[in-house]
């Protein structure tokens, strides 16, 4: 109670103006009038096109590879946020989950998995792409690639229990962020009504998304053949050479 006490009559205690007068303050005149052009060269990364971004990265590589989703039949959309985690979490025909959650961890600064739904600038046209992303020391960047090939080509889909886990944990996530975010919620049912865009990215992490994700989870053991059916086609409409873009990010040295 003590300790509660003090800890009060500090947060309470007026600053000192010397202390607050240190702080460092922006002021409009110490910001740029126009956004700052990042330069990008093309060119191509084993036949793939290819964006590179030179940046200081302190010896640190991001890439990113993205894959048209122009393909995807919508039915398959709902499946995408479960197909992402799959890909880090579900296991290859070379390890485990467990030993992939480690080899990640070792060789590189952390990877991913996720859905991309825009509207074009000019257009007005929906984009969407499946992002796998990474990053690593540029020493061990041959490491990354290697994941880069495992996660997105090896990937073994029959374990029904891993998924069952993560289908109940994707449940709770949606569930638990009702509360909280109902805000977002609103907004992004909201957006759905007004772009196709919008409309895709609600069934891929809306309240749509989560009554399928309910359906699913109540009735896992007689829906598991479509599903684990649906996470291979996926795989076979998006991981393709002709659908690919990826984008680099490192220092103009490398």
């Amino acid at each position: 109670i003590k300790r509660g006490e003090e800890l009060h009559a500090l947060q309470e205690k007026p600053d000192d103006p010397a202390h607050l007068a240190a702080i460092p303050h922006l002021k409009l005149a110490d910001l740029p009038p126009e956004n700052r052009n990042v330069h990008k060269l093309e060119g191509d990364i084993g036949g793939a096109p290819a964006l590179f971004h030179h940046l200081p990265t302190s010896g640190i590589a991001y890439v990113t590879l993205a894959f048209d989703m122009a393909a995807l039949p919508t039915r398959l959309v709902p499946l995408l946020p479960l197909f992402s985690r799959a890909l880090l979490e579900m296991g290859t025909k070379q390890r485990s989950y467990v030993d992939l959650g480690l080899l990640v961890a070792a060789r590189t600064g952390g990877m991913g998995a996720s859905p991309v739904f825009m509207t074009g600038r000019e257009t007005r046209a929906p984009l969407s792409h499946f992002m796998v992303s990474g990053k690593a020391n540029l020493d061990r960047i041959d490491g990354l690639a290697e994941l880069f090939r495992e996660i997105i080509l090896e990937t073994e889909f029959d374990n029904l229990e891993r998924f069952r886990q993560m289908l109940f944990e994707e449940r709770a996530r949606q569930e638990q962020h009702l509360v909280p975010a109902g805000h977002s919620v609103v907004l992004a049912r909201l957006a759905a009504a007004r772009s196709v865009a919008g409309g895709l990215s609600e069934l891929a992490d809306g309240i749509s998304n989560m009554d399928i994700i309910r359906d699913w989870a109540d009735n896992l053991d007689e829906r598991w053949p479509d599903l684990k059916a649906d996470l291979s086609a996926i795989r076979d409409l998006l991981i393709r050479r002709d659908s690919l873009l990826i984008n680099t990010t490192l220092e103009e040295r490398h």
